[in-house]
């Protein structure tokens, strides 16, 4: 790796935007990531408690607004015929994949632009945005025409920071 640096090294210098990018990003990170490996980090634990405290709060309350929004959709009665499930919970869970593709297909019969089986991956709610440059202009268009796809994959962001950057510390 070294050896390609040193060869690719004058090229770079030639670039002014590359160079600065190089010097003064990269190799800036590199050292800081080196001193965290070598020293470790300082981490606030009633700070991280704190937070995740916050982030808590914040998932129950996009639950509680995603179940409110579906309302009289989620039939536990009709999931369960429907799906051949044994049981089915009186309120619909947001994070079970089964349930929310049997509200997309099943119940409100949408129709992803793009289509990946029965899937309700971001890609897959996103494409019902149509096709728009960056993913937070999809998300845009998603809140105004499919707001409860919107809170969805937002409650999935959030639970994923809290996981990674909160619990995971």
């Amino acid at each position: 790796h070294i050896a390609s640096i040193r060869a690719l090294l004058p090229e770079v210098e030639k670039d002014e935007q590359l160079s600065f990018v190089y010097h003064k990003l990269l190799m800036y990170s590199t050292d800081v990531l080196r001193r965290i490996c070598n020293h470790g980090l300082l981490l606030s634990r009633s700070k991280l408690e704190g937070l995740k405290s916050v982030y808590d709060k914040h998932i129950e309350d996009m639950l509680e607004e995603i179940v409110e929004h579906v309302g009289d959709a989620w039939d536990p009665e009709a999931y369960r015929i429907a799906t051949g499930a044994k049981t089915a919970p009186e309120v619909f869970n947001p994070s079970s994949t089964k349930q929310l593709a049997w509200l997309v297909y099943d119940r409100f019969r949408d129709r992803p632009p793009l289509r990946k089986g029965r899937s309700t991956d971001e890609e897959t709610l996103l494409s019902f945005a149509g096709k728009v440059p960056t993913p937070e202009e999809a998300m845009k268009i998603l809140e105004m025409k499919y707001p409860l796809y919107a809170k969805i994959l937002k409650m999935r962001s959030v639970k994923k920071e809290r996981s990674t950057y909160v619990v995971g510390l």
